[in-house]
This record gives structure tokens, sequence and C-alpha cells, in this order.
């Protein structure tokens, strides 16, 4: 295959269809995975930077409660991520597209979540 063939076979619709797919998953994902603790929730809610010592004291609300909320908010947005390209990839080999597309969507998305610059930053 040479280089202006597989240029040619790219399809960028098909990949700005996908990378926003694909950015919605990694944010339903992250947002789910909040809900595992609506008590910590409720608390980060109402707090302030005062009075976030004595909500949580108040709550019974550890800090390892916290360190939870932000590593399965991280691991979940992986998960999103994954199942968003094994969706894109069997969408791409299912319609007879280039399935390089899809990891083309994948690394890219990947790296702009990384770096936090999908614009979506909570924590």
């Amino acid at each position: 295959m040479t280089t202006q063939n597989f240029i040619a076979r790219l399809s960028w619709r098909q990949m700005l269809l996908h990378f926003v797919a694909s950015w919605f998953f990694i944010h339903a994902f992250q947002t789910f995975s909040w809900l595992y603790n609506t008590k910590l929730m409720e608390a980060v809610r109402q707090s302030n930077q005062l009075g976030t010592k004595k909500i949580f004291a108040d709550e019974n609300i550890l800090p390892s409660e916290l360190i939870y909320l932000v590593f399965f908010g991280n691991i979940c947005s992986l998960v999103g991520l994954v199942v968003a390209f094994i969706i894109s990839l069997s969408i791409s080999i299912k319609k007879h597209l280039f399935w390089v597309n899809a990891v083309v969507v994948l690394l890219l998305v990947y790296f702009l979540n990384r770096f936090d610059l999908l614009g979506w930053t909570f924590f």
C-alpha cells in the first residue's frame, strides 16, 4: 500500500464522528463512576474551601474515599475509551471502512484526555 493510497483511505468524517462519540463515552463513564458514593458527591457539591473539613467530618467521610473517587473516575474514563474504541473498530470492520481510522481516533482521544485537553475537567 502506497502512502497516497493510505491517506486516500482515511475518512476524516468518520474520524470526526468517532472522536465526538469517544469523547462522550469517556465523560459518560467518568460521570457514572462518581455515583458509587452519593454521600461523598453531595458533600463535595455542598462544600467550599473553608467548610470542607467540617462537612467531611460531619458526614464521616474518610480521605481514602476521596482518593477512590479520583482513582475510579480516571480508571472509568479509560474504560470508556476502550469501549468506544471497540465499538468504533467493530463499526469500521462491519462497514468495510479503513480500520486505521479507529486507531487514529483512539490515539488522539487518549493523548488529549491524558493531558486534560478535552475541556472536561472537574478535579
